[in-house]
């Protein structure tokens, strides 16, 4: 959370425009953090998913399904491949490979 309000906050003031909401966030995202957490600070340094993944033995396992999954996240990667223009046909063979994916990751943890 608190990376995601840093990396607003320089797109907001790379675009000229007033952020009313960091001030709040960041309080917001501290005081979760305390409570539910018991992290008495915060910062954006953290460990990356895939060293998480490595530091486990997951990383196999891991670096494929993120790059995969990653191409059906990301807005700019759904509309390079089309996925909002495709028909019915399409969009319900890539749900059943997704479903499939998901039992196979859930069998292999």
């Amino acid at each position: 959370m608190q990376g995601l309000t840093e990396s607003l906050s320089k797109l907001h003031l790379t675009a000229g425009i007033k952020n009313e909401f960091e001030a709040s966030a960041q309080k917001k995202a501290a005081e979760i953090a305390v409570k539910e957490l018991g992290v008495s600070s915060l910062d954006s340094k953290y460990l990356r998913v895939g060293e998480a993944a490595k530091g486990i033995g997951l990383d196999d396992w891991y670096v494929p399904c993120n790059a995969f999954l990653s191409k059906l996240a990301h807005p700019t990667a759904l509309l390079v491949i089309g996925l909002l223009h495709q028909n019915e046909t399409t969009i319900r063979g890539l749900q059943s490979t997704c479903t499939t994916q998901e039992f196979i990751s859930q069998d292999s943890v």
